[in-house]
């Protein structure tokens, strides 16, 4: 799934699932604004709802994922 760095190495890189989580949970709390901003055209906002979803997915295949290697 990713390397895990050494818990006792603060310098260590970090995970690269930690990379692509950080990325998901931005593009999904932008999603989540954009979505319910009412000022926007819903015509528009149905257009990335399947982006959206997407991401969701994503994230929770990651917390699956997380949660099996423990």
């Amino acid at each position: 799934m990713g390397e895990v760095p050494d818990a006792g190495n603060a310098g260590s890189k970090p995970m690269p699932v930690l990379d692509e989580w950080n990325k998901l949970i931005k593009r999904y709390e932008d999603g989540s604004m954009y979505l319910n901003n009412n000022s926007i055209p819903m015509e528009e906002r149905e257009k990335w709802q399947d982006e959206y979803v997407k991401i969701c997915k994503r994230l929770s295949k990651l917390m699956e994922e997380c949660e099996n290697d423990e």
